[in-house]
């Protein structure tokens, strides 16, 4: 039969499953570092699972393989020869191994077929036209627009045709809800609703943002939603709207547990604020506001600063407005976690008073210290001797937190009562550690 032919090469006797990737929607455990930002964010994006083809499509798609197989490498005179000296091939000579034409037009067809069994479905030869109002829409964000549930119907009809960026790299097309941004680096993704306009106050793909990384994403909670970008991820909740999470601060927010942790959803964006890692008026630094008055502060350090905050720090406070504490602030030295810092914001009526029938914070050092980290977390590292020295400090303040009489309206000690958790212990008798306590100013 193959006599003055080429054999064709054996096929293997198991011919793999056809498969093919499909992106569904994330869950919790997808959320790798990348997801949300520098060794922190990353926001993720997609999972990819196989899905099979049902036992009919599958041998259909491997039957249309060995065909489209055959019949691209065999020559015309083979089939010819297979003709006469097999029953089972009925195809003729005249129609598949003649001019070539026919061979073309069946290899199209088997190809076509091959597809459709497959479940793909190519982008379109040409542009497509939408809802009759004469933009067209073509290559990846045409793929965008009709294949990514949910993508059509949010956005709406096209109202511009394909327009180019600024940044002379990627690719944008308007819709009545929205738009399609695309580059190489990130492919085509919908932008729209609140999140779309967080990232237009931020500069679009020209802010620090960059482009969209993925397209909108449900949260694990069941109730926000989010969008990673290069730079960034976007949060949305109906309680907090839209704001976007990065650098230090966002990685800090991400090890805590992101929207589902101790801080909840972002309310703010990042924003300058002063007396951030100090109590000068230029200690300035940066603040992002977390839902029940909790937040997170970064400085980059400054000689003037608290001494766990002078060669850069993170932090994290909240708000208590209790009745001796206004609200506590943690710092934590970039370069060494031991060297962090307590500092208390004491309420007018916390500081001590010579007038005897006026209670103050001293007279009730236990309600205080609860006050202290009722809206906080413990300090790094918070060891029995640690939080000991952090408590007598405390004690300290509050027994002698009198008006200063060097000042206009300051008491001793300052502002706010800073406790430094590398400060060891007191020792001695109760002489030898007031003179300690007075001579330091409480900060031993």
């Amino acid at each position: 039969m193959w006599q003055g032919c080429r054999r064709p090469p054996r096929l293997p006797r198991k011919v793999p499953l056809c498969e093919r990737q499909v992106d569904t929607a994330p869950d919790d455990s997808a959320r790798s570092a990348a997801r949300r930002l520098p060794g922190l964010w990353g926001f993720a994006s997609a999972v990819r699972q196989p899905v099979s083809l049902p036992p009919p499509a599958a041998a259909g798609v491997c039957v249309c393989l060995v065909v489209v197989l055959c019949l691209s490498w065999v020559p015309g005179p083979c089939l010819h020869r297979m003709h006469e000296h097999s029953r089972v091939m009925t195809l003729r000579r005249k129609s598949i191994a003649g001019s070539g034409t026919g061979t073309a037009r069946l290899l199209a067809t088997l190809t076509a077929s091959l597809l459709l069994l497959l479940g793909l479905q190519a982008a379109p030869a040409s542009a497509q036209v939408f809802c009759d109002q004469g933009h067209s829409v073509d290559g990846a964000i045409w793929t965008e627009y009709t294949q990514t549930p949910g993508v059509q119907q949010s956005l709406g009809c096209p109202t511009s045709d394909e327009l180019g960026l600024p940044d002379g790299v990627g690719r944008r097309q308007v819709f009545d809800n929205g738009s399609i941004y695309w580059s190489p680096d990130t492919g085509a993704h919908a932008v729209w609703g609140l999140i779309g306009q967080e990232w237009a106050q931020q500069g679009w793909e020209g802010g620090y943002m960059g482009y969209p990384l993925s397209d909108e994403l449900n949260n694990p909670d069941g109730v926000g939603v989010r969008q990673q970008f290069q730079q960034a991820t976007v949060y949305w909740s109906p309680a907090s709207g839209a704001h976007a999470v990065h650098g230090l601060i966002g990685s800090y927010w991400g090890e805590k547990g992101y929207e589902r942790g101790f801080y909840g959803y972002p309310t703010s964006d990042e924003y300058s604020a002063g007396h951030v890692g100090g109590n000068v008026a230029d200690n300035i630094g940066v603040r992002q506001d977390f839902q029940a008055g909790r937040y997170l502060l970064y400085s980059p350090g400054q000689a003037d600063a608290f001494e766990s905050c002078q060669n850069g720090c993170m932090g994290y406070g909240g708000t208590t407005n209790t009745q001796w504490v206004k609200k506590t602030e943690v710092y934590v030295s970039l370069r060494d976690s031991n060297l962090s810092s307590v500092h208390v914001t004491p309420t007018d009526a916390a500081f001590a008073t010579v007038n005897p029938a006026k209670d103050s914070a001293k007279d009730h050092m236990s309600d205080t210290w609860k006050q202290v980290w009722s809206n906080i977390q413990p300090f790094p590292n918070a060891n029995q001797t640690r939080t000991q020295s952090v408590y007598d400090q405390l004690l300290c303040h509050a027994d002698f937190s009198y008006s200063d009489p060097r000042t206009d309206g300051d008491h001793f000690g300052g502002p706010t009562w800073d406790l430094e958790a590398w400060r060891p212990e007191l020792t001695g008798d109760n002489d030898a550690k007031l003179k300690t306590m007075l001579s330091s100013r409480c900060n031993w």
